[in-house]
């Protein structure tokens, strides 16, 4: 996805989000969760106006698990620039063939 400092060339072939579909289910990717009206989808649940089971989005660099709704909210944090005292994370979605979604973070810790 194309992030909002992504002003280099190449970046601007990537999109803005992304509906992807994975057993039955479906998916927004995108880096900010704003609606093609740049509105927040607060108050929106998005099962019911784009069926949705979960948004992944990345804008504001921190890990967070967050149901609206039936909707997932889901950001992964940073592993290269974490924000606000967070620690470097990944985020991991297990789907099971239900489509029933177990979000965790992972969080990356230095071997010394």
């Amino acid at each position: 996805m194309r992030g909002n400092v992504d002003g280099f060339p190449a970046s601007m072939k990537l999109p803005l989000f992304e509906s992807i579909e994975i057993n039955q289910s479906h998916f927004l990717l995108t880096h900010r969760f704003l609606d093609h009206q740049m509105r927040p989808f607060h108050g929106i649940d998005l099962s019911i106006a784009y069926n949705y089971k979960a948004v992944i989005y990345g804008h504001t660099h921190q890990p967070k698990i967050k149901y609206h709704g039936s909707v997932l909210y889901f950001n992964p944090g940073s592993a290269a620039f974490p924000r606000h005292s967070n620690k470097p994370s990944v985020g991991v979605l297990n789907i099971d063939k239900l489509g029933k979604i177990d979000p965790q973070i992972v969080y990356i810790t230095k071997n010394t």
